[in-house]
């Protein structure tokens, strides 16, 4: 009997770039949150739906499909962060919540002027601009979502790891 890994799976199935993928991806963020026994294990769960994603964005053959695929690593992240702020904002205490909200308002404000000056306007990077937003957007976003999954831990008093710091950006 063959084995058939993920990446051979992904490979042998007709990936269709033009698919929009939202619901899904937020679906299995919703299930990846459901079964996750603590924070530490539901950031794993996070980083492993990643991992179901990557097989597929590496079969983009055109740019447009590199920056379809690259939207989807930045909306696991985003379902994640908003899934992360919505029992955040349950838990904490008036004081807390103010404190991060102030946090979250000023990381939303910054984020645009942050990508420009990281990684440039769209006229200096041509048709690859929407896979460089993505890929900073992903990267920002989940270095947020673990801001927030570390002070969610507080609260709910879990032992939480942050992961190293990225030097990407």
């Amino acid at each position: 009997m063959e084995i058939v890994t993920e990446t051979e799976m992904a490979t042998e199935t007709e990936i269709d770039f033009s698919d929009d993928y939202s619901e899904k991806i937020k679906s299995e963020v919703d299930e990846v949150v459901a079964n996750a026994s603590s924070l530490q294990e539901e950031l794993e769960g996070i980083e492993n739906l990643v991992q179901t994603y990557t097989p597929m964005a590496q079969e983009a053959q055109t740019q447009m499909e590199m920056n379809l695929s690259s939207g989807w690593f930045f909306e696991i992240w985003d379902a994640e962060l908003n899934a992360l702020w919505d029992r955040f904002s349950e838990l904490a205490d008036a004081q807390t919540k103010e404190t991060l909200l102030e946090e979250q308002r000023n990381w939303i404000g910054m984020k645009d002027e942050v990508l420009r000056i990281s990684i440039g306007d769209r006229e200096e990077n041509g048709s690859m601009y929407p896979l460089l937003c993505n890929t900073f957007l992903e990267e920002q976003t989940k270095s947020r979502a673990y801001v927030i999954a570390k002070e969610l831990a507080k609260i709910k008093k879990e032992d939480f790891v942050m992961p190293n710091k990225s030097k990407t950006y």
